[in-house]
């Protein structure tokens, strides 16, 4: 099983959720947002996941990976259906912790440390702090 569109997606994910929640963060995320985001999932980045799939396993890769995928799109369904942006504010705060539990795995499985730029910039951008990994937040 070649891992690495796995990871790639995995990465995709995480960008896609980031991107809405710093949107929401400036005040104005947008259906416009949502769907450049969903597109980032459709088509997922092509570079950005070698490393993260050379230190994880593929079991766990592809369920951390699927996961992620699943609560991205669940952020975009309510983006779309939000008549009133306060109502996405639990909802952010959810997706910025849940992205900071996948960079957390990310690390665990990496010597504790986040392979690439762009995850470093997540862990920075979510104010990330180590926990334990077993905390599923």
């Amino acid at each position: 099983m070649d891992s690495l569109p796995i990871a790639n997606l995995l990465v995709s994910s995480l960008s896609a959720l980031s991107s809405m929640v710093q949107a929401y963060n400036s005040s104005k995320v947008t259906k416009e947002d949502a769907s450049k985001a969903e597109q980032r999932l459709d088509k997922p980045l092509k570079r950005g996941g070698a490393k993260v799939s050379q230190k994880i396993d593929g079991k766990l890769l592809s369920a951390l990976s699927e996961k992620a995928e699943a609560e991205a799109r669940k952020l975009i369904e309510l983006v779309n259906m939000a008549e009133d942006p306060s109502s996405l504010e639990l909802p952010m705060r959810e997706a910025s912790n849940r992205i900071c539990f996948y960079l957390q795995q990310i690390k665990h499985h990496n010597d504790d440390v986040l392979p690439t730029k762009r995850l470093n910039d997540f862990w920075q951008s979510h104010r990330c702090v180590d926990m334990d990994v077993c905390n599923d937040r």
